[in-house]
């Protein structure tokens, strides 16, 4: 039983010390973040959308002509190519976009266009100009 105790307070006393303090943990989390962020984009896409109250009022609508309004879709995604300005993002976020603009790390603003969508994994590749633009490596 003494050697059964002594073993165990060994085990719980080494897996202490083996454990990474909270300031390892943050000096990697800051690390990580420095060389990503700079890859990581906002994606702001524009639609136009029909304002149809005919859910609400179903058989009784009375057939007048619907409203347009710009609905907006804000979404992030990540830049994979800088040399071609390609970023990978959700496919919801550019669903049907009209126009679609991407806000960099260092705050610039660019237009954007689709190159290549699937919408049964949710992926979509978008493409911008390139320069200036910096990536992060996948995997």
């Amino acid at each position: 039983m003494k050697f059964t105790h002594t073993a165990v307070s060994f085990l719980f006393i080494t897996f202490l010390f083996s454990i990474p303090s909270k300031q390892d943990f943050s000096n990697a989390f800051i690390k990580v973040a420095e060389k990503g962020n700079p890859a990581v984009v906002s994606i702001v896409s524009e639609k136009t959308m029909e304002r149809s109250f005919h859910y609400f009022f179903g058989p009784f609508d009375d057939g007048s002509p619907r409203d347009e309004r710009k609905g907006h879709s804000l979404g992030s995604g990540v830049i994979i190519d800088a040399n071609k300005g390609y970023i990978i993002t959700n496919n919801h976020v550019i669903a049907d976009a009209e126009e679609i603009k991407v806000i960099l790390f260092d705050k610039r603003e660019m237009k954007a266009e689709i190159i290549a969508t699937d919408p049964p994994s949710d992926i979509a590749v978008i493409k911008v100009e390139p320069g200036g633009l910096t990536t992060v490596d996948l995997g």
